[in-house]
């Protein structure tokens, strides 16, 4: 169906979404990857990062996406330089726009602010209101808690504002 709307692409670009890529390699067309994950390729890593190792990292990234024309890597951390691969990667600090860099935390009082994201890609085990009434029970900090659009979420809690994504 797809290749009836679309035909053969001249250029794919995937923000490290593989079917993207796979339409790209099965009709020849370039392939451009935008993501965070591409970093692991041509950086200085430690070998263990956190619970991830970054052998892990590059397999992966070599799993779904093996060939790429270019690589473009976004981080909100610095990223290390150090060994070189035949890999094209561009890093790039994480683009945030100016209003946002120039907005400053407006003051809560004394209780603080935490924002809380549940991807709408990941099963839970605990329900979303299972979640809230944890956030509730910390009466001293305010919950932005972004959840997904089908979630049942009530807004009942004082310190806990929703988000449907």
């Amino acid at each position: 169906m797809a290749q009836k709307i679309i035909g053969k692409p001249d250029l794919v670009i995937s923000d490290y979404e593989p079917i993207s890529a796979q339409y790209a390699y099965a009709h020849r067309a370039p392939l451009i990857t935008i993501d965070q994950q591409s970093k692991y390729l041509s950086s200085a890593f430690p070998e263990q990062i956190g619970e991830y190792s970054l052998l892990d990292e590059r397999m992966r990234l070599r799993m779904f996406f093996p060939v790429a024309e270019s690589r473009i890597a976004c981080s909100f951390f610095t990223i290390p330089h150090g060994e070189k691969t035949d890999e094209k990667v561009l890093s790039f600090p994480s683009l945030i726009r100016d209003e946002v860099i120039k907005m400053k935390r407006k003051s809560a009082g004394k209780k603080r602010s935490v924002l809380v994201y549940l991807s709408i890609n990941k099963r839970l085990h605990q329900s979303v209101s299972a979640i809230e009434d944890v956030l509730a029970k910390h009466e001293d900090t305010i919950f932005h808690l972004f959840v997904p659009t089908n979630s049942k979420a009530s807004t009942g809690r004082k310190n806990v504002k929703i988000y449907k994504q």
